[in-house]
């Protein structure tokens, strides 16, 4: 707009809304002009908007999913979350849409879609825990026990290998060495053993998972004085972890530490309730198993069956259950 000679923006405000209030007939001559010839824009053949081609993926991925085919839903609804330019909103809509059709085949993985598109838009409804399907195998004991035993054909050859986990779980090892003997003790028990830490970057040193029970293991065995805050700190870190990525079984999930110093520095540190797994409660699980594995040579063939490895297990009190009550509480 121009100022003619003598006028202020007042008086040519005010003169603009004199115009329209009193449907003066320059002015609606002007607005029909200027409505008659509004400015075009052609866009190119096949070429669509930012909203069009979301819509045209969100439909292709409806149609898909009716079909069954949840993974080609997903994979339509992922290339169109990665187009430039989408809004975070946008995008939050694609990924719960997403979590949708991957619940049908990887419930897992549908949980931390869910939960990325909760933190880009917190009006969707708050994500489900789901374990962790790489952590939360919950096998019996006897039968995992059973499948690992049977691949020796002498019971030398597996006295032979506890021998050689026995020699790894020495304290004076360095602790990468003690670390994966617990991992290898805990899979001739017959639990799901992992080492998180190792594997993700996070989580405990060790995890045991019986069918009743949960082990989560922090190695501490160059510890020669009392367990300090920062040790605490993080085995609990370690535990929250776990109950983040497994689902507790009846026993819920149980913290240890794996050292010799049974006291810790301040007893309120410790006020979470850890358990204790010294050097000495470690070989003696190891000779407990050692008779177990021999008791069986007597009931026939080799590791077998999985009932007798059961009884064998529980008359040395090397079921979860059992082995968890063998824990003391650190004071």
């Amino acid at each position: 707009m121009k100022l003619g000679d003598g006028a202020t923006l007042v008086t040519a405000i005010q003169g603009m809304v004199h115009a329209v209030l009193s449907r003066n007939d320059q002015w609606k001559d002007a607005h029909r002009a200027r409505v008659r010839q509004p400015e075009r824009s052609v866009r190119q053949q096949n070429q669509l908007t930012l909203h069009e081609t979301i819509a045209f993926a969100t439909r292709a991925s409806w149609k898909l999913a009716k079909s069954n085919n949840y993974q080609a839903a997903v994979a339509s609804l992922r290339d169109a979350r990665n187009i430039p330019g989408l809004h975070p909103v946008q995008q939050a809509e694609l990924l719960y849409k997403m979590g949708g059709y991957l619940n049908n085949f990887d419930p897992a993985m549908a949980a931390e879609v869910y939960r990325t598109a909760f933190e880009a838009n917190s009006n969707f409804p708050r994500p489900n825990k789901v374990a962790d399907k790489k952590f939360a195998r919950m096998t019996d004991q006897s039968i995992a026990a059973r499948d690992y035993l049977g691949q020796f054909s002498q019971v030398n050859a597996a006295i032979a290998r506890l021998d050689e986990i026995a020699a790894k779980l020495s304290f004076a090892m360095p602790a990468e060495v003690v670390e994966q003997g617990i991992l290898e003790l805990g899979i001739i028990l017959g639990a799901s053993s992992s080492r998180p830490e190792k594997e993700t970057g996070r989580g405990p040193d060790n995890l045991w998972l019986f069918d009743d029970v949960a082990l989560c293991i922090e190695a501490k065995t160059e510890k020669s004085s009392d367990l300090f805050k920062v040790e605490a700190a993080q085995l609990v870190l370690s535990l929250e972890w776990c109950k983040e990525h497994i689902e507790a079984p009846d026993k819920g999930i149980t913290p240890v530490f794996v050292t010799n110093s049974a006291k810790a520095d301040r007893a309120e540190d410790v006020s979470f309730g850890p358990r204790l797994m010294t050097q000495d409660l470690i070989f003696s699980v190891l000779n407990d198993l050692r008779q177990a594995v021999l008791s069986i040579t007597f009931d026939g063939p080799l590791f077998t069956d999985p009932s007798s490895l059961a009884r064998a297990f529980a008359a040395n009190n090397l079921s979860g259950k059992q082995i968890l009550a063998r824990l003391e509480k650190i004071q």
